[in-house]
């Protein structure tokens, strides 16, 4: 079955051009009704149950997301097809729970972060084989160490370990004696954990519609945004803190950034969206354009959720979930065994 590509330019165009078009609902809605809480969409990748659905803001934070100056920054293109559409949404409902929100942050305490978990994780304190992990983070150490991560004054009153000198904030095991934080409420932790709170094993954490992770992630993105910010959508207090960037280099960015400025950088959609853009997964989204038919796009699907987690298990999890979206679509047929 060929699908005619569509001129899809923001979310509007999406929305009445292909969704109610095609299925007299909108895109929440079609999924809530015929996806949510079934088949795979019902179960993780771990076997587990999930109830998986798109929250009732969901239409006003897509139209956030596919506007036209963000689909040309993730397409490359003036336009989306319906199938880079369906990419982009299964990831975010994947990663959000269902929330679309870009602002989404991996939860885990201080000393969980910190710690190596013998063939569970690795420290992300460290970098190199188990049981460190290779994310390119500093050390806690590094960084009590640097003038321009403790000279900073938006640090200047936040809470100090007790020994920045014990070798321990170089290693994999917590110092004993400082706080843990909480795993429920990350925002505590910034004010519990103070600087320890704002070294690279914590502060480049997961976030985002795919859990951007590490310093050298975190500084592609930089990059990224520095390279394209006129031609990005961010709210004020985001062009604040990219304006204030100045002529820094991408490292001195990555020590200074605070905590409280990434949670601002992410909650402006269309940064949150664009780590899409950085990862190197973005060539085979940009491939989805020229896709014609569904039987090529869950092929297309497949390599998409494995790049994006680098898992063949996720991987399948992915493409068998699109593949339900496109079964619920009326008129559209696929053969394509997942």
């Amino acid at each position: 079955m060929c699908i005619k590509m569509l001129n899809l330019q923001n979310m509007a165009q999406i929305k009445s051009d292909f969704w109610l078009k095609s299925t007299n609902l909108n895109f929440s809605n079609f999924f809530n009704k015929n996806n949510s809480n079934k088949n795979h969409w019902g179960v993780g990748s771990d076997g587990r149950h999930l109830n998986i659905k798109i929250a009732s803001d969901g239409e006003v934070r897509l139209a956030s997301i596919f506007t036209p100056k963000n689909i040309k920054q993730l397409t490359d293109n003036n336009d989306m097809s319906i199938f880079q559409f369906l990419l982009v949404t299964s990831i975010m409902i994947n990663e959000t729970g269902g929330k679309l929100n870009t602002d989404s942050s991996e939860l885990g305490n201080f000393e969980y972060m910190f710690n190596s978990k013998v063939g569970i994780k690795g420290s992300y304190n460290c970098t190199g084989p188990l049981p460190c992990t290779s994310l390119g983070n500093k050390s806690a150490y590094d960084l009590f160490h640097d003038s321009t991560f403790m000279n900073l004054p938006a640090r200047a009153k936040m809470y100090k370990p007790k020994n920045i000198n014990d070798i321990a904030w170089k290693g994999h095991t917590y110092p004993s004696g400082e706080p843990k934080g909480s795993t429920s409420k990350i925002e505590k932790n910034y004010t519990t954990g103070g600087l320890i709170a704002e070294c690279d094993f914590y502060k480049f954490r997961g976030r985002g519609v795919i859990q951007l992770t590490g310093r050298p992630n975190y500084m592609n993105w930089f990059k990224y945004i520095i390279d394209n910010k006129n031609d990005i959508d961010m709210s004020t207090g985001a062009r604040t803190i990219v304006d204030g960037w100045g002529h820094d280099s991408l490292d001195t960015i990555a020590t200074k950034i605070t905590n409280t400025q990434l949670d601002t950088l992410f909650k402006s959609p269309s940064l949150g969206i664009l780590i899409l853009k950085t990862h190197y997964s973005s060539k085979i989204l940009k491939s989805a354009y020229d896709v014609k038919n569904p039987n090529e796009f869950i092929d297309l699907a497949f390599n998409y959720g494995k790049a994006i987690s680098g898992s063949k298990t996720y991987a399948n999890l992915f493409a068998n979930r699109v593949f339900e979206i496109i079964q619920a679509i009326p008129g559209w047929t696929t053969t394509t065994n997942v």
